[in-house]
């Protein structure tokens, strides 16, 4: 798995998890929800597990997108060579003040709300 795809997988567990938080427990949406995250969990390497895990026990997204030059957590500026490595294809960096995985890359969840918003698709 490519280190990029990892980071999307992390934005949609991140995106799931907080759904399945809005669900009443018990009912099978919920159920399903859970599985998908199973699932998700299952294809994603131990270190992205394991830091994903911290950041949840701490109430923190494990992956964001840059906030303009800043984290996109924190909302703290990145320095300079942590937004240069942004700008590389694949780009992404832990944010050195809050430890979050920072990147570029819109997660799926995130473009598709955007398409929704203007009223485009991709399909």
């Amino acid at each position: 798995m490519q280190s990029v795809e990892g980071l999307l997988e992390l934005h949609s567990l991140n995106w799931l998890e907080r759904f399945a938080a809005t669900l009443p427990a018990g009912k099978a949406r919920h159920k399903a929800v859970l599985e998908q995250i199973a699932e998700l969990r299952g294809l994603l390497p131990v270190a992205l597990l394991t830091h994903h895990d911290r950041m949840l026990r701490q109430k923190r997204p494990s992956v964001v997108r840059t906030s303009g030059s800043g984290c996109g957590s924190c909302h703290l500026r990145l320095p300079a060579g942590t937004q240069h490595e942004l700008l590389k294809p694949g780009g992404f960096a832990l944010c050195p003040n809050c430890g979050v995985f920072v990147t570029m890359v819109a997660p799926p969840a995130e473009l598709l709300e955007q398409e929704k918003r203007s009223g485009t698709t991709t399909a």
